[in-house]
């Protein structure tokens, strides 16, 4: 996400940004939290780089029945569970600073 973008999400009333300065409809200038603008732009780093894991490391594995049917039983809950904790990365403590979990061998 770019900076930009980001300001538009967390500002509904920013209505354009030049060179990170907002405004709104009128052309008056639109304060923000920079701090909060870029928080927000880490995060949506993060939620596309688990995007990015979920399509390129799991997909393939728990989207493909027959792959899937060749596991043992254990290795299905550790798939499930890889799964489950990439898409429980943005709740964990301290996000976007966050720990991956380590993919199933």
């Amino acid at each position: 996400m770019h900076k930009a973008e980001a300001i538009h999400k967390l500002y509904p009333n920013v209505a354009t940004t030049v060179d990170f300065v907002a405004y709104d409809a009128n052309g008056d200038v639109v304060n923000y939290d920079e701090a909060a603008v870029d928080a927000e732009v880490a995060a949506q780093d993060i939620r596309s780089e688990r995007d990015s894991k979920l399509q390129s490391e799991v997909d393939p594995v728990a989207g493909n029945a027959l792959r899937w049917a060749d596991l043992t039983s254990d290795e299905q809950t550790a798939w499930a569970t890889y799964r489950t904790a990439l898409l429980n990365v943005p709740q964990q403590a301290g996000f976007p600073d966050v720990t991956w979990p380590t993919k199933p061998e």
